[in-house]
């Protein structure tokens, strides 16, 4: 399951049905607001090809960790901003099982992961199972920070309708 913040609503589906509703809405900005705990690469990798070609920007304000973080070698880096005090990405060994995969975290670095978080992978250690969480700051002169600009909250809406 995931949570995206939407056009000021918060949604909470698989990949899979988000994807449909995107496609029906069209909305120019998607947030990751609480955390994307990851999950399927393969629905990831899918959906974040969708947003690419429908040119949809993501705003990470919350924690992108595991397949979210794919969408770092899927979309163009303009696409991509991340909150400077609550963004993050978080990289694991992957699984196939219980147990983590080396050779698949290798092969899946080097397909989707731009040479900054590559560096920075190797900077930090060998991957393991517990995430290691890449900052704001790690992304200085790569990604953009997001404009201090609120996005639209649901709660704040309906409380202007009382």
């Amino acid at each position: 399951m995931v949570q995206w913040l939407l056009a000021g609503l918060l949604f909470v589906f698989s990949i899979p049905a988000y994807q449909s509703y995107i496609s029906y809405v069209n909305p120019s900005e998607i947030v990751i607001s609480e955390q994307d705990p990851g999950g399927d690469v393969e629905d990831h990798i899918k959906f974040f090809h969708y947003v690419k070609d429908a040119g949809i920007k993501i705003r990470v304000a919350g924690e992108c960790v595991s397949a979210c973080t794919l969408m770092l070698g899927i979309l163009p880096r303009d696409k991509i901003c991340i909150d400077e005090e609550k963004g993050s990405f978080g990289f694991h060994l992957a699984r196939t099982s219980s147990e983590g995969d080396v050779e698949l975290t290798n092969r899946l670095d080097r397909m989707f992961y731009p040479t900054v978080v590559n560096t920075w992978l190797k900077a930090h250690g060998p991957q393991t199972l517990e995430v290691q969480y890449m900052m704001p700051e790690d992304f200085k002169g790569y990604l953009h920070y997001c404009g201090k600009d609120k996005v639209a909250d649901f709660g704040d809406w309906l409380y202007s309708l009382i």
